[in-house]
Parts: structure tokens; C-alpha cells; sequence
């Protein structure tokens, strides 16, 4: 009796542990961590009616998971006036070796949070995602409507709901990109500015909306 309940103790260790493994290893809602500059920014021969991240090295990544357990966005003021024809990131893997990404573009609630109904939209798959801080620079094509300059609007990042797998949109901890911030929707609840733990500031996520040069 005793060495079948020391073999059932045995397998429950190995299926707890096993769980708590694959657990960790899923997606993630943030990380944070040194990495290096993207090459050359966002300037990808195209016009960018905003941007944030050039020459800054990566040091936080937010997950863009599933529709609705991880939604992150950046706030920026438009520059130029247009329509955007894609949305350039920095991703990562993040519980996955792939995403569909979806990238959009919304207006601002005057608090740097997304509102109504998304302006672009766009979808794009991408496979072979380097573990965090290592990243590609991705970019999805979108379609829609104009942006007009000197207005904020946010880019939104998400994936495709069920097989869509996850990534780490990545940025930087630090407040880098004076004309917005990063955030996040969790598990269905409100937007919530994304801050740095050890000193609140704000945090920004690599990105460029770009029009057709």
C-alpha cells in the first residue's frame, strides 16, 4: 500500500511539475530586459506618419495574445496627414514560434487609450520569432481610413483569436517617445498605461505608421 502510494505521490509531483512548466513557458503579458537598437529605426523608404524608436535599444516587450487576454498599444501624435499602408513593429516570440499579427490604428481617448471603431486594420503572419530580447522587424500591411496630422491617435496590437498564436510587441522601459506611451488591455478589463516598476514612468513600444512614399 505504502509503495503505490509513494508511485501515485510520484506521478502527481510529475504532472504538477509538467503543468507548472508548460505554464511558464506560455505567453507572458510583459517582460523586461536589455537588448539592442533596431538598424536604421522605422525608416523602411516610406513615409511615416508616426514613429517612436529609433536608435533605442529594446528593454520591454508587451504580449499581443488571442484577442482579449493581451492587447497593448502605443499613443502617438500624427505628423503628416495620409493613409496608412502598413505598420511596422519590433516582435518576439512570446509563448510561440509564430503570430498572426494584427496591427490597427484608433483614435484617442484623450488619455492615450484606444476608442471606437479602428481607423486601418491589417493582418500578417510571421513564423521563426526570435526569443525576447532578439526580435524581427515586422510589418503589416493595413487598409482604411486617413490620419490627419497634429491629431493622437494609437496603434493596437493583437493576434488572431484561437490559432493565432502570440508575440511580444518590444519598446523600451523608459519614456523615450515624447508625443505618447504604451498600454495594455488585460483578460477583457479597461486600458491601463504601461510604467516602469522602478520608477513609474512611462514606457514605449518601437513602431512606424507608414504610407505609400
Amino acid at each position: 500500500m505504502r509503495t503505490t502510494h509513494l508511485r501515485t505521490l510520484a506521478v502527481c509531483l510529475t504532472v504538477l511539475v509538467f503543468a507548472a512548466s508548460a505554464f511558464a513557458a506560455g505567453p507572458q503579458p510583459s517582460i523586461t530586459g536589455g537588448g539592442t537598437a533596431p538598424a536604421g529605426g522605422f525608416d523602411i523608404n516610406a513615409a511615416r506618419l508616426g514613429f517612436c524608436g529609433g536608435g533605442v535599444a529594446i528593454s520591454r516587450g508587451l504580449g499581443a495574445y488571442g484577442d482579449g487576454p493581451f492587447i497593448s498599444g502605443q499613443s502617438f501624435v500624427c505628423n503628416v496627414s495620409g493613409t496608412p499602408a502598413g505598420i511596422a513593429a519590433a516582435i518576439s516570440r512570446n509563448g510561440f514560434s509564430s503570430c498572426q499579427l494584427i496591427a490597427e490604428v484608433y483614435a484617442d481617448d484623450g488619455f492615450g487609450h484606444p476608442t471606437g471603431s479602428a481607423i486601418v486594420t491589417g493582418t500578417k503572419a510571421f513564423s521563426g520569432l526570435p526569443s525576447y530580447p532578439s526580435f524581427i522587424k515586422a510589418i503589416v500591411p493595413v487598409s482604411g481610413g486617413s490620419l490627419s496630422a497634429g491629431v493622437s491617435y494609437v496603434v493596437v496590437w493583437n493576434t488572431v483569436q484561437g490559432t493565432g498564436g502570440a508575440c511580444f510587441v518590444d519598446g523600451s522601459a523608459a519614456d523615450v517617445c515624447a508625443d505618447g506611451h504604451a498600454s495594455q488591455a488585460l483578460y477583457g478589463g479597461p486600458w491601463t498605461d504601461d510604467v516602469d516598476p522602478t520608477d513609474g514612468s512611462f514606457t514605449d513600444l518601437f513602431f512606424a505608421t507608414l504610407s505609400n512614399p
